[in-house]
């Protein structure tokens, strides 16, 4: 046993950080490793968060392009959902996998055309409805923009006022639509035909 008498005041001193040292080194590592799981959690959650906003955001974009370049019905969550799942066929990614809640569609771009949207970048898509728990004890919520991005922001995104659901197309406006779509895809079939019959022409050379 050490005797504190014998070693004096500045031996005491030493004496007792050898002994306070590790342990308090040992709260500290265990203090930044809870910190460290902590904040790993919740980045993990808002990852996959941000995972599923951004295919939602793609399936609307893979849809404007099959639909005349408009939007779906945005007015509710069940709408869009319905409209994109044929794109990303995944029912599960509607769902914020933290907080459980449905991912609100901005009412605003119920039906609107893609040309309307002046700035795609800065005009949300979907928001989560409920707030993430940052690291720092702070909510924040995941937002798809219209140009297919996602971010974490740190107040709550305003949902715009719903835009009107138009009239249904007309039989000449669906025929329309259809030739235009057509039209584009058979533009697209003929520039790969022609690499094809080029890239044929070539192995025939090489013979």
């Amino acid at each position: 046993m050490i005797n504190l008498k014998r070693i004096g005041v500045a031996g005491r001193f030493c004496t007792l950080a050898s002994w306070l040292l590790p342990s308090l080194a040992a709260i500290g590592a265990a203090s930044v490793t809870c910190f460290a799981y902590l904040a790993s959690a919740d980045i993990q959650g808002v990852d996959e968060c941000q995972s599923n906003l951004k295919q939602m955001a793609l399936g609307v974009l893979m849809y404007v392009q099959d639909y005349d370049e408009r939007y779906p019905p945005m007015k509710i969550p069940a709408q869009v959902q319905n409209r994109i799942y044929p794109y990303v066929k995944n029912r599960n990614i509607f769902k914020c996998p933290t907080t459980g809640a449905d991912y609100l569609p901005n009412p605003a771009l119920n039906y609107i055309m893609l040309n309307a949207i002046k700035a795609p970048a800065q005009l949300m898509m979907f928001r989560d409805a409920k707030p993430h728990t940052t690291a720092s004890g702070k909510p924040g919520w995941n937002a798809a923009y219209a140009d297919g991005h996602v971010k974490l922001v740190m107040t709550e995104p305003a949902l715009g006022k719903p835009a009107p659901t138009p009239a249904p197309l007309t039989r000449a406006e669906q025929i329309r639509g259809q030739l235009t779509m057509l039209r584009a895809q058979r533009k697209q079939m003929d520039v790969q035909i022609l690499k094809l019959e080029a890239e044929q022409r070539k192995t025939r050379r090489g013979r």
